[in-house]
């Protein structure tokens, strides 16, 4: 499980929200990223780990906000917009290549539809998605190449930790609203909406 300590407390950051579905197994939480000050934690697993997440068996990212009061903590950010298929039937989340300094941007790679105006990644591919945790909004930003990862207990193998391929060539700026990123000899700039800020 995932922790971290605040204040002399110690606090398991993944941790099932109250009123969320009783786990049917043990699952592994992996720690993807953290603001800076370290008040917002993001990590991956395939644990129900919100009540949104009945039924959800499938690899999902979570943010965990120490600012926000108890049993309101924990987001699954990987729940896509409401009504989209990834919303009821899992996202399948890949890795997030970057979070953004301030912790307000989480960009995260899924195969699932998560936006209503782009489908699902095709077969080899993957979709990029920006999360914005002030808003709760998510954004398509791109669809790249897939990757061969090697699946297990709980992830993707050597898909998470910084630097680790493919996410060594992924670069936010502090505030999330800019992306750079290489797919295949290509280098993308992403530029989030005034709108999503």
């Amino acid at each position: 499980q995932l922790y971290m300590r605040s204040g002399g407390e110690m606090i398991e950051v993944s941790a099932p929200e109250p009123g969320a579905p009783e786990p049917g197994g043990r699952f592994l939480a992996q720690y993807v990223g953290a603001s800076e000050d370290g008040s917002r934690v993001f990590f991956v697993s395939e644990a129900e780990l919100t009540r949104s997440d009945a039924g959800v068996h499938d690899l999902e990212v979570y943010e965990y906000d120490a600012g926000k009061p108890e049993g309101e903590r924990l987001t699954r950010v990987s729940s896509g917009e409401p009504g989209t298929p990834a919303s009821a039937a899992g996202a399948g989340a890949f890795a997030v290549p970057q979070v953004s300094a301030d912790g307000s941007a989480v960009y995260f790679m899924a195969g699932g539809q998560l936006t209503a105006n782009h489908p699902a990644a095709p077969a080899g591919q993957v979709n990029v998605y920006r999360y914005d945790t002030a808003t709760a909004a998510t954004a398509y930003v791109a669809t790249v190449s897939g990757f061969n990862w090697t699946r297990t207990n709980g992830g993707q193998e050597g898909a998470y930790g910084r630097g680790s391929d493919p996410r060594e060539d992924w670069y936010a700026t502090p505030d999330g609203r800019y992306l750079l990123f290489i797919d295949g000899a290509e280098l993308y700039r992403y530029q989030a909406p005034a709108a999503e800020l």
